[in-house]
């Protein structure tokens, strides 16, 4: 298990460093609170209080803030509840301004979780009981977050109206993915709206070779730039 953790790991950091940059430039780099557990989180009637932060160490406290937020909701998860900590990151994407791109915060999750494993593997080794059932399943939540957040390049084509365009949207609502509409594509590259209808002969006007292989460089241009992200 921890040999492929490893190897996920290694696959999404590859060519990722145009992300975290731009994390860095979006300000999305926080003073936060490094060890966000639900153990230590009050709910009273005026109101959540959250104690505990790392203030005795600025390198572990300065975090971004998905992955904050991605920490608690990985302890929902090891809690049992993984509905709860969906809802919480939706609401954490629309309340902070942050699109919180999926890959990056099962990336997160993840990271959270293997933090975890070792801290319950340490309890283990030092007489704990429990700690070794929570360690593992922790690991297992490592694993699953980590493949969850492979990214991901999906080519979806058929003849006309075979249903792609309906097909590629519920793909990318479902999972969170960005589309890549060659129809549209071409057209604006020919500075046509994308409702614009252009009947034309198979092979022949915006559909000719020449159009087609430059839309087709266009969109693996843009796959290539989504991906790095």
């Amino acid at each position: 298990m921890i040999d492929e953790a490893e190897h996920l790991v290694d696959r999404f950091l590859a060519e990722r460093d145009p992300l975290i940059a731009a994390r860095v430039r979006a300000a999305r780099i926080v003073d936060g609170h490094g060890d966000l557990l639900a153990d230590d989180i009050f709910c009273l009637d005026d109101g959540p209080r959250i104690l505990g932060c790392l203030d005795f160490d600025d390198r572990l406290r300065w975090v971004d803030g998905l992955d904050d937020a991605a920490f608690l909701a990985m302890g929902l998860e090891r809690l049992g509840a993984p509905r709860l900590a969906e809802q919480f990151m939706g609401w954490y994407a629309e309340y902070s301004g942050d699109p919180a791109l999926t890959s990056l915060r099962h990336h997160y999750a993840a990271y959270r979780s293997l933090v975890r494993a070792k801290v319950d593997f340490l309890r283990a080794i030092q007489g704990d009981p429990e700690a070794a059932a929570v360690a593992r399943q922790l690991l297992g939540m490592t694993l699953k977050h980590l493949r969850a957040a492979a990214v991901t390049l999906v080519m979806i084509g058929g003849l006309p109206g075979a249903g792609k365009s309906a097909l590629s949207a519920t793909v990318a609502e479902r999972l969170g993915f960005t589309v890549l509409n060659s129809d549209r594509i071409r057209k604006e590259l020919a500075g046509v709206s994308p409702d614009e209808h252009h009947a034309a002969a198979f092979g022949t006007g915006l559909y000719g070779q020449a159009w087609t292989g430059r839309t087709y460089h266009e969109m693996l241009h843009r796959a290539s730039e989504l991906l790095r992200l």
